[in-house]
């Protein structure tokens, strides 16, 4: 049986993503937590963010724009993804929003791997979601990235971030 999901929060010109995953989003039943709709919509928007700030990259197949900027130091982008994910406060959208930040390029790379091997220190910190307390670095309390530190590229058989 079909349902609707109910929209979270409210639709603005300043925040595209309640716009582009909260207008009456099929879901397949109650009890799902990311449909393929939702997360295509959020990969689509991230896209065209990507597209206008990156104008004439081309990515890898199964890469997105998190990729190239995990891989160039762009803080900047990746910071402003991530202030998007912040606004959200359902479940669906979520883990909708946080999929692209987890998802594997064909040779299941993640943004994380590519900060990693490019030395982006700043940019691991952001995906790891820590901080310094006290003067010791841990992760944060209530991340919403959800970013495994100990996926491997190669599809489960090569490197974790650590490693490169």
């Amino acid at each position: 049986m079909a349902t609707t999901a109910p929209a979270y929060g409210a639709p603005s010109a300043t925040n595209p993503l309640y716009n582009s995953i909260n207008n009456s989003v099929p879901m397949q039943n109650a009890t799902t937590t990311t449909t393929n709709t939702q997360m295509n919509n959020y990969l689509s928007m991230m896209r065209g963010a990507g597209a206008a700030h990156y104008p004439g990259v081309t990515l890898n197949p199964g890469a997105n724009f998190l990729h190239h900027a995990s891989d160039m130091g762009d803080v900047s982008f990746i910071q402003g993804q991530i202030n998007e994910v912040e606004l959200l406060t359902s479940a669906e959208d979520i883990m909708a929003a946080t999929a692209p930040f987890r998802r594997g390029d064909r040779n299941g790379w993640q943004p994380v791997h590519e900060a990693a091997r490019s030395g982006h220190i700043n940019v691991l910190k952001l995906l790891l979601e820590v901080e310094n307390v006290g003067g010791r670095w841990r992760r944060r309390d209530g991340g919403k990235l959800g970013i495994d530190v100990n996926a491997r590229t190669d599809n489960g058989r090569g490197e974790t971030p650590l490693r490169l």
